[in-house]
């Protein structure tokens, strides 16, 4: 999730004009974060991720959905544990699993 949220954070100052104080608001974090985020660059643990393009086509979308639609924190949550999802293959944070597990139940 890091890794997602930096490449968000980037693709929101860089090709959405959105400056740190609104980037840490819309993502929830704190301005500090996204500092360093866009000051240290993206994390490519290839445990955690798949790939770094994937993780930046995730970004892409997110970052447009962000700046072209009004998203509730909620939705925003969903949409980004949505996209990481898609990106993980064989590991899964605590938070994708708690979804996969939320949803297997349902499907039951």
């Amino acid at each position: 999730m890091p890794a997602l949220k930096a490449n968000i954070a980037k693709e929101l100052y860089e090709a959405h004009d959105m400056n740190q104080v609104e980037i840490a608001k819309k993502l929830g974090l704190t301005q500090a974060a996204v500092s360093k985020y866009l000051s240290k660059g993206v994390c490519k643990r290839k445990e955690i991720f798949a790939t770094q393009a994937k993780i930046s086509k995730a970004a892409k979308r997110l970052a447009d959905a962000i700046t072209t639609s009004k998203l509730s924190s909620e939705a925003l949550a969903m949409k980004i544990c949505e996209e990481c999802l898609k990106i993980h293959d064989e590991y899964e944070c605590i938070i994708c699993k708690h979804i996969r597990s939320k949803r297997k139940k349902r499907s039951k």
